[in-house]
């Protein structure tokens, strides 16, 4: 009876420690088995992921190289495109313009890119594939290139699979293309790059005082070196000579005939505009009794683009001169006309689309500015420039 008891005892105390081998070991490979999942989707889902951005960048690499492509073949053959979207899209997708070859696209194709993607090994399946690609403005210094993307990614077991299906949307600066319409409209003599100014400011009266003639010149705050071409910014400006201007805090007059006295924390002021915009420039002006700040006026000779209501840089490609709304505009710079014998239209604004038009944009001139600087009364009020007109 006591080996029959034993018996059972060791039997009630085996069953339970084999069935919890038994779970545990089930536990053990159902644990392995999830972290094995998990770990092959992540990583699938990483691959997804990288594929994904670098379609972002190949979008803007070829959305760019064919904005270069059909930008040299109109300033090239002297003509503009007939459809500038279809164009870049033609250029993006088949790497031809007008059916023609572009080695500027040899490589850079949608398509290309896909080639490249499918042939790089990953360890997984994976299928890429796009449709639907869209180009259009965005805004004056800024094309946007749409396309609808489509990743799967599996593994050879069957232990995960990603699937995605989206719409990107590139943005593609035009920052230091040629602008078309200055080649266009000048034999291909003048030449202009879309730079954007760089100022937060077109032009600001900063002082107000009592003044005299009118004169401009970098600022200085070291009077005792005198130096005829830059402005002269001190607490106490009387009888100094030796600058082409002086402004002044204190009422004493100096010796020179373009100042501005009695102008109220001048010093500070005017260290601080310098400071704040990177512009060293001041202007005198004696009409409106003040003195001006005006980084225009080296916008104007760096050939800068403005947002404004000109041609998209698409619609330049077509040779417009229309206006567009939330776009750029830019001003004609007259040396470069006069320096290659072109002439010059006679009180035509020089904001670009305007003069290059055959329309008549007549306006006037701008105190502190080149003799030969014309905009209209719309032209000066959005520059700021209203109270500087002659």
């Amino acid at each position: 009876m006591k080996g029959q008891t034993y018996s059972v005892i060791a039997v009630l105390l085996i069953v339970p420690l084999l069935l919890f081998m038994s779970f545990y070991m089930v536990s053990v490979e159902t644990m392995q088995s999830g972290s094995r999942e998990k770990v092959v989707s992540d990583q699938e889902a990483q691959l997804a992921r990288s594929i994904e951005r670098d379609f972002e960048r190949a979008i803007y690499i070829s959305g760019k190289r064919a904005l270069v492509a059909a930008t040299n073949h109109v300033v090239t053959e002297g003509a503009p495109l007939d459809n500038a979207t279809q164009a870049i899209e033609e250029l993006m997708l088949q790497g031809t313009l007008e059916g023609n070859s572009s080695e500027l696209m040899v490589g850079n194709r949608i398509e290309d890119w896909k080639n490249t993607v499918m042939g790089l090994p990953a360890g997984f399946s994976k299928n890429v594939d796009y449709r639907n690609l869209s180009v259009g403005r965005n805004s004056g210094t800024d094309m946007i290139a749409g396309l609808s993307l489509d990743i799967n990614v599996s593994d050879s077991l069957g232990i995960a699979e990603i699937t995605k299906s989206m719409e990107k949307s590139v943005h593609i600066s035009v920052e230091y293309l040629e602008d078309p319409i200055f080649p266009l409209n000048t034999y291909g003599f003048v030449k202009r790059v879309v730079t954007e100014y760089p100022y937060n400011y077109y032009a600001m009266k900063i002082l107000s005082g009592t003044g005299s003639g009118d004169c401009s010149g970098d600022v200085t705050f070291d009077a005792g070196h005198p130096n005829s071409s830059r402005i002269l910014v001190t607490s106490d400006g009387t009888g100094i000579s030796g600058f082409a201007g002086v402004v002044a805090e204190s009422p004493g007059l100096p010796a020179v005939p373009c100042y501005l006295v009695g102008a109220s924390d001048a010093v500070d002021t005017v260290n601080r505009t310098v400071e704040n915009s990177g512009y060293p420039g001041l202007y005198l002006d004696s009409a409106t009794q003040g003195a001006w700040s005006l980084p225009l006026l080296k916008g104007l000779e760096d050939g800068n683009y403005y947002p404004g209501g000109g041609p998209t840089f698409l619609s330049r490609l077509e040779g417009s001169l229309l206006p567009e709304s939330d776009s750029m505009e830019t001003f004609v710079y007259v040396p470069d006309l006069t320096s290659q014998g072109i002439p010059v239209k006679e009180n035509q604004s020089l904001v670009g689309y305007k003069y290059f038009s055959e329309q008549d944009f007549n306006g006037g001139k701008v105190r502190g500015f080149p003799d030969w600087f014309i905009v209209d009364s719309g032209d000066a009020s959005r520059y700021n420039l209203t109270d500087l007109m002659e």
